[in-house]
């Protein structure tokens, strides 16, 4: 269930690991710990949906941009995904999302959170 979210870290040819965060919605908040090795900084009780832990015995639905759900971008896991749902292009789900807000606030910068520093 956490497995994209580990993905977020990688080791490069040199050794030295990289973060590439990828954005989660408002109602999604996780902590990790930067000081664990790579597929295990996140710890599913630190994962929290709609202000429930997450569980591990449900099925969630992740949205997602196109070129990430094709396993692009260095998140593989997305292709194991079932029952893909396309709505619309990228773009104009973007373009309708701005017509919809017409003024967008900073999100809040608490849903990810290092337990170390």
């Amino acid at each position: 269930k956490i497995k994209i979210l580990e993905e977020q870290w990688n080791l490069k040819g040199d050794g030295t690991v990289t973060f590439n965060p990828i954005a989660v919605s408002e109602n999604v908040h996780y902590s990790y710990n930067k000081n664990k090795p790579i597929n295990e900084k996140i710890n599913p009780e630190n994962v929290i949906i709609n202000g429930e832990p997450l569980d591990l015995n449900k099925s969630y639905r992740v949205a997602a941009l196109a070129y990430m759900v094709i396993g692009a971008d260095g998140y593989p896991t997305f292709k194991q995904y079932t029952d893909p749902e396309r709505v619309m292009t990228d773009y104009w789900a973007f373009m309708e999302f701005l017509e919809e807000k017409q003024v967008i606030e900073p999100p809040a910068l608490n849903r990810v959170t290092s337990l170390t520093e």
